[in-house]
């Protein structure tokens, strides 16, 4: 498969911004319980959605909160790529750690991205299934597994956000000490 079209080297470049937070390079340690939540409780909520046999039907709400989901999730890149942008632009040596967690934001953000267009997909599938009074048995499995989708892949984008929005907070807080230094006579 192309490149262009595989997440892989984005669902890389999370799995690897997936570490304590770093004080100096080369001794980081995956953060085993950020993985287990991050995809272990999506994958519960699927799993709950398929063992109650539990259908979504506002199919238009599902999609208005993706939509939702994505523009600020569009708006956190625009952020991120700035504030990026003029870490790396500074003349003086640049954190790396500090780096690394704008790249782990920008990860989070882009592979959320792919995965709300599965959600929308799923959302898609949703809208467009007529269940009636008594539906096929394979029509109620599409129904129960496409809202299992939706389930999951919203909780993953969710918990995605707070991450994020953790990650920029730290981002933020770093720029505004970097800012006093700088303001400080030698």
């Amino acid at each position: 498969m192309s490149g262009r079209f595989s997440p892989r080297d984005v669902f890389r470049g999370l799995l690897d911004g997936l570490r304590f937070r770093r004080q100096d390079e080369g001794n980081e340690r995956p953060d085993v319980l950020s993985i287990l939540v991050l995809f272990g409780l999506p994958t519960l909520a699927a799993l709950g959605v398929v063992c109650f046999g539990i259908q979504f039907t506002g199919a238009d709400q599902i999609l208005a909160g993706a939509a939702l989901l994505c523009g600020s999730l569009m708006a956190a890149f625009a952020q991120v790529a700035s504030w990026r942008e003029r870490v790396l632009a500074r003349a003086r040596s640049v954190e790396k750690v500090r780096v690394r967690a704008l790249n782990e934001a920008t990860a989070h953000i882009l592979f959320c991205l792919m995965v709300s267009v599965v959600t929308v997909t799923a959302t898609f599938i949703l809208a467009n299934i007529e269940l009636g009074d008594h539906p096929p048995v394979w029509l109620t499995c599409v129904a129960v597994g496409a809202s299992a989708i939706s389930a999951a892949t919203f909780l993953y984008i969710g918990l995605s956000i707070v991450i994020v929005a953790n990650l920029l907070w730290d981002a933020y807080q770093h720029e505004e000490d970097e800012a006093e230094r700088e303001k400080l006579p030698e």
